[in-house]
């Protein structure tokens, strides 16, 4: 296509550039270069030009209104100069040409330093615009409400209950214990799901002698109940209010035995994901309240005018991957979608916050159909490094180990890999053998278009192997993260951020099974403060140097160091030589870590 037509589309959003038909075949960062370029030099010639017409034409108006009120005025070069710049300093017309200037320079410059395609401001308001308005609607038009699924699921050797909803179930983001007809189950995560029941939550039966905290009653027709949808109002009260306990119930206790009969008249069938354009349930109140901040904050500087206007990629930006076109007769269906940090809640609603805390870049979206198949959805996440590839990998860990990409998983139609800054997730509609076969071909042409693969974070290496249960590692940031995998506290008890590197795993050590969690901070002031206020909360004890462990409530113990940087803890070990042996091989292992 011609230079000059390539400038025009560079001008628009990313989404709207992604849907036209010729958009291969457009070098975006040279288009963008250029219309920046012209942009620039257009708005400063018009500068120049406005400049000369306000001073001369504004200036004599002004002029002779001051005469007409004072005839023996006579004011001098200096002062009919000032006039002539305030008059056009506070023009609307010249704050307008010097934005577009200062656009300009930012899109020349984006393009040509850091390869950004950016579009022109007041399209992207459109956009915006257009895009709130369409969650608007969306949100009045909720999925349809439909009985929960609940059914069995390995992992492991553990047998795990998923249960998955219509609705998110806002009391679960807790953990509380949950009865369902006599028996006991402890909510041990929530996972982003897909179809008419995106919300999704693991529970593992409650052992004898562990505490009863929170109980509710569940009923999986629980969702058909609901008489009206939940406006912005209620959301957000739901979100800040404090958990409360069933009325009926008692709030704290401890439970005494459980039925040994694993099945209770749920359907045995594992659980199939259907579809991937979906709204997940969000990982809790915290985060409703960041994102409503956010959104409020957004929507301030835009009326400001001061938006800067994050970087929005095309879908055929040279960095990101070019997917097969068709995979053992799965054609492309539809236009591939990208989404970046900025609009990835119009592709996934509350699941956003996952790969948000992971530097999530962009996305690229493309599903497959074949006549008479199951549709295949292929996602592919691109990170700011591959530790943050590697870290959204391990948020889920279910499934097999699979020779594709970098640590393969696949588990009933869904096959996840990572490699370099790359997270990929490809998913069937269903399970069929020829389905499988064509999962696998697409996982590996994608993989194969990935040049290198990715480095494993460095704090990898202080983790003791004696004992590891390997498929437990987790790598994360923040405290969201931290309280999908183990929870320790609604609040950030620790002070985790997106600088921090924490690291959690399992250990077997005889029939115990202690969490060892490793956080890295930027400044060793951190490391301590977080030590001194996890030891007063957690452990209720004020440590007196730069250890302390204690025997908890369930007869298992808890605690750990600081040192330098790092902070190290253990949780549920069987006694207290044990976990101080776990915490002191994992501080000599950490001492030739540099993260």
């Amino acid at each position: 296509m011609d230079l000059s037509l390539w400038t025009i589309p560079s001008l628009l959003p990313a989404s709207w550039r992604a849907n036209l038909p010729w958009a291969e075949s457009i070098r975006w960062r040279r288009a963008a270069f250029v219309s920046g370029a012209l942009e620039a030099c257009a708005s400063l010639c018009a500068l120049v030009v406005w400049y000369s017409y306000s001073v001369t034409h504004h200036t004599g108006v002004l002029l002779s209104l001051a005469l007409r009120a004072h005839p023996d005025l006579s004011p001098g070069p200096q002062r009919l100069g000032l006039i002539g710049f305030i008059s056009v300093a506070l023009n609307v017309v010249t704050w307008v040409t010097c934005w577009f200037w200062f656009e300009g320079v930012v899109r020349a410059f984006g393009a040509a330093f850091t390869g950004e395609i950016v579009g022109t401001l007041p399209l992207w308001i459109i956009d915006q615009s257009y895009r709130a308005v369409s969650r608007w609607n969306r949100n009045r038009r909720r999925l349809p409400l439909v009985p929960d699924e609940v059914t069995w699921r390995k992992e492991g050797q553990v047998e795990v209950l998923r249960v998955m909803s219509c609705r998110p179930k806002t009391t679960w983001k807790n953990r509380p214990t949950i009865r369902i007809k006599e028996e006991f189950f402890q909510v041990d995560k929530s996972i982003p799901g897909s179809g008419i029941r995106p919300y999704v939550y693991h529970l593992r039966r409650l052992q004898p002698g562990e505490i009863i905290r929170g109980l509710e009653n569940y009923d999986p027709q629980a969702p058909l109940h609901e008489t009206r949808e939940d406006g912005v109002l209620v959301l957000i009260y739901r979100a800040l209010r404090k958990r409360k306990a069933h009325p009926s119930l008692p709030a704290c206790g401890v439970y005494s035995d459980v039925p040994s009969n694993p099945n209770w008249g749920i359907p045995a069938k594992p659980g199939i994901q259907t579809q991937a354009r979906i709204r997940t349930a969000q990982p809790g109140g915290e985060q409703a309240q960041d994102r409503l901040v956010g959104e409020l904050s957004r929507a301030f500087l835009i009326l400001l005018g001061l938006s800067l206007f994050a970087p929005e990629v095309a879908c055929a930006d040279e960095n990101m991957l070019r997917l097969p076109q068709e995979v053992q007769g799965w054609k492309a269906d539809g236009q591939d979608k990208v989404f970046t940090r900025q609009t990835i809640f119009d592709y996934m609603d509350g699941g956003g916050e996952i790969y948000l805390a992971y530097d999530f870049q962009k996305l690229l979206a493309r599903e497959y159909a074949r006549p008479d198949a199951p549709r295949i959805v292929a996602e592919v996440y691109q990170m700011a490094s591959s530790s943050d590839a590697y870290g959204v990998f391990t948020h889920d860990r279910d499934g097999q180990p699979i020779a594709v990409g970098q640590m393969g998983l696949y588990s009933a139609g869904l096959l996840r890999f990572w490699k370099d800054t790359f997270f990929v997730r490809l998913q069937a509609e269903d399970e069929t053998p020829e389905v499988k076969t064509a999962l696998m071909t697409l996982g590996n042409g994608i993989a194969l278009g990935i040049p290198q693969e990715g480095k494993k974070p460095s704090l990898l290496m202080a983790l003791p192997s004696q004992g590891l249960i390997e498929p437990s590692v987790h790598y994360f940031h923040t405290s969201v993260s931290l309280n999908i995998h183990y929870f320790l506290d609604d609040s950030n008890l620790l002070d985790l951020n997106s600088r921090t590197e924490a690291i959690l795993a399992r250990y077997q050590q005889g029939s115990d099974k202690p969490y060892l969690l490793i956080v890295c901070y930027p400044r060793p002031g951190d490391a301590q403060a977080a030590f001194a206020q996890f030891s007063k909360a957690y452990l209720r004890e004020t440590p007196m140097g730069n250890a302390a462990f204690r025997k908890l409530e369930k007869g298992q113990f808890a605690g750990g160091r600081w040192q330098e940087r790092a902070l190290l803890l253990v949780f549920e070990a069987g006694s207290r030589e044990s976990a101080e042996k776990l915490v002191d091989l994992a501080a000599s292992q950490m001492k030739g870590v540099t993260p």
